[in-house]
């Protein structure tokens, strides 16, 4: 499959409003955003309504997203917008229990993470854990796996995740060993096609 033609890269595919590269972001990305909402503070409702903010705000402005300097990401630009879609809902949140008063209300207030230090958190990879990086991995993985043969995504697997060598994997799948490094180099490739330019 050439880049390009049948799946379009993330970021082409969005600025194009590609439904399913929408679909594939929110699939992927999804689950990123409500960790680094939860990990801010925010309780279940409120992080899954600052993810539906943050994908509209992305939709709105993935035509201005671009690399100025190295090392500039798409995961550290949609972490920018979560930081500030978190900031603007806990100021909305304090305005509103002030407005109302009351002790019950003011232990509220005292619960809400600070804005000014959600704001100080401009780096992304501050925010981002292993864990979540490698479940990024992960549904990336899942989201290509139905578009290559068992074997071919077993080759992948056995080698690239669980850590078998060419051969190990070539014996338990009856392959030879250039075929699974074939196989492993082709679904990586993917995988990188569909991380590539949002990573």
């Amino acid at each position: 499959m050439q880049p390009g033609t049948t799946h379009p890269s993330l970021i082409q595919g969005l600025r194009s409003g590609n439904a399913l590269t929408w679909t594939r972001l929110v699939d992927l990305y999804g689950p990123l955003v409500y960790a680094w909402c939860r990990r801010a503070g925010l309780d279940d409702e409120p992080a899954a309504d600052v993810m539906q903010e943050t994908f509209l705000a992305v939709s709105k402005s993935i035509d201005r997203f671009e690399r100025r300097r190295p090392g500039d990401s798409f995961r550290g630009w949609l972490y920018g917008i979560v930081r500030h879609k978190i900031v603007d809902h806990i100021r909305r949140r304090t305005t509103v229990l002030s407005a109302i008063g009351g002790s019950s209300i003011q232990r509220s207030l005292a619960q809400l993470p600070d804005p000014t230090t959600l704001e100080d958190l401009s780096d992304e990879s501050q925010a981002t854990t292993e864990s979540d990086l490698t479940a990024l991995v992960r549904r990336a993985a899942e989201l290509v796996q139905g578009e290559f043969h068992t074997q071919t995504w077993q080759a992948f697997w056995l080698t690239a995740i669980d850590g078998q060598t060419a051969t190990e994997a070539a014996g338990q799948l009856g392959m030879q060993s250039a075929a699974v490094r074939k196989s492993k180099s082709r679904v990586s490739r993917r995988l990188r096609e569909v991380l590539g330019d949002a990573d």
